[in-house]
């Protein structure tokens, strides 16, 4: 029996970003504050460590599985994002881990325009609310299914209804000069405009969402070494599933 200890990546930011003027919060938003960041949990949340053992047990079935076998973090740096919903995409489509496989969730609504990004998750990570943790993809056009590995620009602070929902920003973009231009303040502004009002028209009047921060790479260092010291699966939960690829290397920093 194969026993393995992956690590997990939770990440927040730390800088806080207002609601832009061209994206208005709704009645319910309006209600609320957006939360300002948490710093690093000492361990993963009790719903977030039995989130990771049942997505190891909803794995069990599979040979190879994308969630658990695929590396999140390389030896250069580099992130995993697994692309769930491609660039200007209006069908939210989610990654089933006990069914191995996206399915469509729902339709969003023409007028928010499509995702501003691509959209998916992080390969072998679980956040502190209990999902895989988000990744957005930018300055490509990877479409749904893709294994995308990217260079880190930074991390988007959002909070919804199930609590802190931040999301590391990749591109593939090899040139260091282009990739800086890629997150600059109008592009944070577009992207969180989407994010701060894409929850508005749903018809859970209890569903909300919105972003308060953006930070640089710095400011995954703390949170994710947090989370790999706090949250990894013992042989009691995971005995079958197998270790991280030997490339998986140290936390992604700034070049």
């Amino acid at each position: 029996m194969m026993h393995s200890m992956l690590s997990i990546v939770v990440v927040i930011a730390t800088l806080l970003f207002g609601l832009p003027e061209s994206a208005p919060p709704s009645a319910a938003q309006q209600r609320r504050s957006c939360p300002a960041a948490e710093p690093p949990p000492v361990r993963l949340p009790q719903r977030a460590d039995a989130a990771l053992r049942e997505a190891f047990e909803d794995a069990r079935d599979h040979d190879r599985h994308v969630w658990r076998d695929t590396p999140a973090v390389h030896a250069d740096g580099t992130v995993t994002v697994f692309v769930e919903i491609p660039q200007g995409s209006s069908e939210k489509r989610e990654f089933d881990i006990g069914k191995n496989r996206l399915e469509l969730n729902r339709t969003i609504p023409a007028s928010l325009g499509g995702y501003p990004t691509g959209y998916g998750f992080i390969p072998q990570t679980i956040g502190v609310d209990g999902d895989p943790f988000d990744g957005l993809v930018v300055g490509g056009d990877a479409p749904a299914g893709e294994l995308v590995r990217g260079h880190v620009l930074g991390i988007m602070h959002m909070t919804d209804e199930k609590g802190h929902d931040a999301k590391i920003v990749v591109t593939t973009e090899s040139d260091p000069a282009k990739r800086r231009a890629l997150l600059n303040a109008a592009e944070q502004r577009r992207i969180a405009g989407f994010f701060n009002r894409y929850k508005a028209e749903d018809d859970d009047e209890e569903s909300w969402a919105c972003v308060s921060g953006w930070g640089d790479v710095k400011g995954l260092h703390p949170h994710a070494e947090s989370g790999r010291t706090a949250a990894r699966p013992s042989s009691r939960c995971c005995s079958n599933a197998r270790p991280p690829d030997e490339e998986s290397g140290p936390l992604p920093s700034r070049r």
